[in-house]
């Protein structure tokens, strides 16, 4: 059976630190290291981290104490799996500005994939109630996610409601409220959950997958065929192709 998880927000810091005492260069313009910066952020939208990274170290060195590059260094790293590179990164740009939230929030996500869940919720609580943050909605998702794994079902679904009240139609809070409600066994509730999660992101695979699954464990065997195939039908990459077939031999074994 696939493995099922709560969605965090994905993520997306250097392989040495500025050294002590470095100041911005002095041949750099603002426009120059914005572009730069902008550069390396594009990069790794497109999936390109390694020349992310490299375009971000050189931005880095135009500008040493630039939170905002520290903080996207930051996200780099993680998603390059250097956690430690990405921790200190992170913490970089919060030392130069600290209530700076999108690197709160970054730092709670690092600490969350390394099961540091208290400290995870220490960043995403004081990043969720900034109020001038924009993505208040989806610190309070992640939030929802440390809980979650601490076994707190009830301050999960707290934190995922309240990041709906910010953002009502974000499907992963939808999507992580269903996986919630089927630990604590409220089926109903939480096929409405995923039902909800595919009413707004309907090319999300995982909402149909995580439904399928929970058909299957009521022999719903139609409805979880038909969600699996909806997700077949989504996943243009072939993310989730192994799981998608491993439900849908399951389908076919028991109906």
């Amino acid at each position: 059976m696939m493995k099922r998880t709560v969605v965090a927000l994905a993520f997306s810091l250097l392989l040495l630190g500025p050294l002590p005492g470095c100041v911005q260069d002095q041949g750099a313009t603002k426009p120059q290291i914005e572009a730069k910066q902008n550069l390396g952020r594009a990069l790794l939208a497109e999936g390109n981290k390694q020349s992310a990274l490299k375009t971000l170290l050189e931005a880095l060195e135009m500008d040493p104490e630039n939170h905002e590059i520290h903080n996207t260094l930051g996200i780099t790293y993680a998603d390059l799996e250097q956690m430690d590179k990405a921790e200190f990164h992170l913490k970089k740009s919060l030392q130069i500005k600290p209530d700076y939230s999108e690197a709160m929030n970054h730092l709670g996500l690092v600490y969350n994939r390394q099961g540091r869940y208290a400290q995870a919720i220490e960043m995403f609580t004081k990043a969720a109630e900034d109020f001038m943050y924009q993505s208040r909605f989806a610190a309070y998702n992640n939030l929802g996610t440390a809980y979650f794994y601490m076994g707190q079902h009830q301050k999960a679904l707290d934190a995922y409601k309240k990041a709906l009240q910010v953002f009502p139609e974000y499907s992963p809070a939808h999507d992580n409220m269903g996986l919630t409600y089927e630990a604590l066994r409220e089926w109903d509730l939480a096929i409405e959950s995923y039902k909800s999660s595919i009413q707004y992101a309907p090319n999300y695979p995982v909402s149909y997958l995580h439904l399928a699954n929970l058909y299957l464990k009521f022999k719903r065997y139609d409805d979880a065929r038909e969600m699996v195939l909806k997700a077949m039908e989504v996943d243009k990459n072939g993310e989730f192709k192994r799981d998608a077939k491993r439900l849908l031999d399951e389908c076919g074994k028991r109906g």
